[in-house]
């Protein structure tokens, strides 16, 4: 029996699509390019010099390209993915609208955890996490814009959403951060546990420190705010 694979030939259902031929022109985002050509590198053991010898480019060429935004020409990309064991779309970040987990892992990785500081850091003072809750017997999880100010999260939902309807009578919630990069099969996840409360008491209203902007433009009126109890990360490294 013989087998097809619709790998890189451009079919709808192909697992790893890639750029049109014909031509230099293609019209990704080529922002993490330079990164993505370094983690790539980096996680098969190649020294600059190495990629720069095999991909027939000099090696001051391949330093700009991994240094500057850049945006270099479809056939040079293309030998880059072949040496580097990827595609060309995945050197522009052209699959992140998909699930991650397609990556395969990199020789010799493995977990680390992360100092309580560095999760801080990584969560940054805003962005988007996942909040887990339950309610009437079940957890959901759900996606949420978030700020941070002192040790605290800020989250506006609707008065209406489930979130606002949380059961437990103690508030009790665990939020999920995390940067995942298919090209490099690595990234970092931070947990944090902590206690939800409205951001009002009483007739007095607590005022919001650090502007939170939801993504959905839908009513958001209700200001919920996260102490955090506990906090932990990993990181995959190599």
């Amino acid at each position: 029996m013989t087998s097809t694979s619709n790998r890189g030939t451009g079919n709808s259902g192909q697992l790893y699509p890639r750029l049109p031929t014909g031509g230099d022109r293609y019209h990704l985002d080529c922002g993490d390019l330079g990164r993505r050509i370094t983690a790539r590198r980096t996680a098969l053991g190649l020294e600059r010099s190495d990629l720069a010898r095999r991909a027939g480019i000099s090696l001051p060429y391949l330093e700009y390209l991994e240094n500057a935004p850049s945006h270099p020409p479809l056939s040079t990309l293309r030998v880059l993915a072949r040496i580097l064991h990827t595609t060309d779309v995945d050197l522009l970040g052209g699959t992140q609208g998909r699930p991650p987990g397609r990556g395969t892992p990199s020789p010799g990785s493995q977990l680390a955890l992360l100092p309580e500081e560095e999760c801080w850091q990584l969560i940054s003072d805003h962005g988007v996490g996942r909040i887990a809750y339950p309610l009437h017997g079940d957890v959901l999880v759900v996606p949420i814009n978030y700020a941070v100010d002192h040790g605290t999260l800020w989250i506006r939902t609707s008065p209406d959403s489930q979130l606002a309807a949380r059961t437990d009578p103690e508030g009790r919630v665990t939020v999920e951060v995390d940067r995942l990069d298919d090209v490099t099969s690595g990234g970092w996840s931070v947990l944090l546990h902590g206690d939800a409360r409205h951001a009002e008491s009483g007739t007095s209203t607590t005022p919001e420190p650090v502007a939170v902007h939801p993504w959905v433009q839908q009513d958001r009126s209700l200001l919920l705010t996260v102490r955090v109890r506990a906090i932990s990360g990993r990181r995959i490294t190599w």
